[in-house]
């Protein structure tokens, strides 16, 4: 098992009130999975009810407020390491995951073209080797290519408030 990560800090006043004005939060932290013969372990982010339930992506009834998602990341004894949004069908946001596209803690030009052609609310990942982009639309179904994914339901994002280009 590598060192747990350590996330960046959530900056709640930076999140966009549309977001944060839907029921759609949890809380996450960092479980460790065991990898199997042809795949190492890694560690992963589980969504989480504040109350420290099990919360699935599927499911609005494990789902909370904004203010009460953070409060319960914000208890140091909750073990909380973020929050995150739940992409659903009803409302009208796709979230889209850029992993490890910062070299040197520059973003690369790829990443750097998919931010600009969008012009959306982006922040970097809770690793920071990453980014996140919340884009209003549709997309037929989820797309997972490379290092690329894009999610309108069924999923919840991570959120860090951690605006990029800071």
């Amino acid at each position: 098992m590598t060192e747990k990560p350590t996330a960046l800090t959530v900056i709640p006043a930076n999140i966009p009130e549309a977001l944060k004005g839907l029921p759609q939060w949890v809380c996450w932290k960092y479980a460790w999975k065991e990898g199997k013969e042809d795949k190492p372990g890694k560690w992963t982010k589980p969504p989480f009810e504040p109350n420290g339930n099990f919360a699935k992506s599927t499911d609005s009834k494990t789902y909370s407020e904004f203010g009460e998602a953070l409060a319960a990341y914000q208890e140091e004894e909750s073990g909380f390491d973020g929050i995150g949004f739940v992409l659903t069908p009803i409302d009208p946001f796709v979230g889209i995951d850029i992993d490890h596209c910062f070299v040197d803690g520059i973003v690369t030009d790829e990443a750097q073209g998919i931010i600009n052609e969008l012009d959306s609310y982006t922040e970097r990942s809770p690793s920071g080797a990453g980014i996140r982009i919340f884009v209003t639309g549709t997309i037929p179904k989820a797309v997972k290519k490379d290092q690329i994914e894009m999610y309108a339901q069924g999923r919840y994002v991570t959120v860090t408030g951690q605006k990029w280009p800071l």
